[in-house]
């Protein structure tokens, strides 16, 4: 009656200065025709992207070797150029190199160079010009001192990796935590995210479906000592990046560009979601997620959250001293959209490592 449009949205920070760093959405994890398990024109994948999704980052990342040649890799160099609108709409040089175990399947992308198209060792197809074939730790020769990251993603479902016998943290920064098929962090087939509850089953056609008990999630990861941070993306195979509940990437940045995005995804300025934008800012003794301090005392941790909903739950985990024993060390049942705290950590004995869990 007043003649007023109201609406709802994403939580948003209202500064009274720009921000040194802000927090911008993308999807790293999408796949069209161009796979042999996608559908839908992949110029039609970054319209949604920008345009349904209202996404702030994309790439493009299908398989590489089975559909993707060289050139359907120029093609899709010229719609990543095409698409690509610093401060509105950013687009990544990207393709996924499917390596069967003990490698898994990792995600490429670059940070502005129209990079090298690699095929990961094993079957062979007919494509017009197929690129050359090679391990995992090939590739990170490869790509080595130039701009470019590998994420690894499914971990537990198939692919399963031998993290011991294959680190780097330099080309590997980060894990894809969650996607449609479920969640990466540790094994629980009872898990309401987990692999054996996910609808990505129906991407599976294999047979593979279901979580896999071995040391191949985020947290046998960490446990190797390795420095990686987290995002999640959608894996969407129907040229649809974006949709909710399937994973988002959120990434710290001072600036919508492409360099910005890939050096806040670098230095695992980032964190995932299943979907739903929550703002997260999380830190020990000033330091941000990705970082690493030395304190002479107990660290003081500092979350906070704005959810989309009521947020339910809260923990912080720690790992031990112990590999494989990951410790709440806070838990907390809020049921508000805003929660701010800290807290003292002072059960901690040596090095350890961190992570928050959020859920609505």
């Amino acid at each position: 009656s007043s003649g007023m449009l109201w609406g709802l949205s994403n939580p948003v920070e209202v500064t009274a200065e720009v921000p040194e760093r802000r927090v911008f959405w993308g999807d790293l994890h999408s796949h069209t025709q161009e796979s042999w398990d996608g559908i839908g024109n992949s110029d039609a994948s970054f319209r949604y992207a920008r345009d349904v999704s209202a996404l702030d980052f994309y790439a493009r990342t299908d398989h590489s070797g089975d559909n993707l040649g060289e050139p359907d890799w120029e093609t899709t160099r010229g719609l990543v150029d095409q698409f690509d609108d610093p401060g509105s709409f950013v687009t990544l040089y990207a393709y996924e190199c499917s390596f069967g175990a003990p490698y898994a399947h990792h995600n490429v992308d670059f940070r502005g160079l129209e990079g090298p198209l690699r095929a990961p060792i094993g079957r062979r197809s007919r494509i017009v010009g197929e690129p050359p074939r090679v391990t995992l730790q090939e590739l990170w020769d490869l790509l080595r001192g130039g701009d470019a990251i590998t994420i690894p993603h499914h971990t537990g479902c198939f692919s399963l990796p031998d993290w011991s016998r294959f680190q780097d943290d330099e080309m590997r920064p980060l894990i894809e935590i969650y996607s449609i098929h479920g969640t990466a962090e540790y094994f629980d087939p009872s898990h309401p995210l987990a692999y054996d509850q996910s609808d990505g089953r129906l991407h599976q056609l294999d047979g593979t479906a279901g979580a896999k008990d071995g040391p191949y999630y985020a947290q046998d990861l960490w446990d190797t000592g390795q420095r990686v941070g987290t995002i999640a993306s959608s894996d969407d195979h129907r040229s649809q990046p974006g949709r909710p509940q399937m994973g988002l990437a959120a990434v710290f940045a001072p600036e919508l560009t492409r360099e910005a995005v890939f050096d806040a995804l670098r230095t695992r300025q980032a964190y995932g979601t299943t979907g739903e934008r929550i703002l997260l800012d999380f830190s020990v003794e000033g330091t941000a997620m990705g970082g690493e301090i030395e304190t002479m005392g107990p660290p003081v941790i500092s979350v906070k959250a704005e959810g989309t909903d009521q947020i339910s739950l809260i923990e912080v985990l720690r790992s031990e001293s112990k590999p494989g024993i990951w410790r709440v060390i806070d838990q907390r049942r809020p049921m508000a959209e805003h929660v701010e705290f800290h807290l003292e950590d002072q059960t901690i004995h040596g090095e350890a490592a961190y992570y928050h869990y959020s859920a609505a």
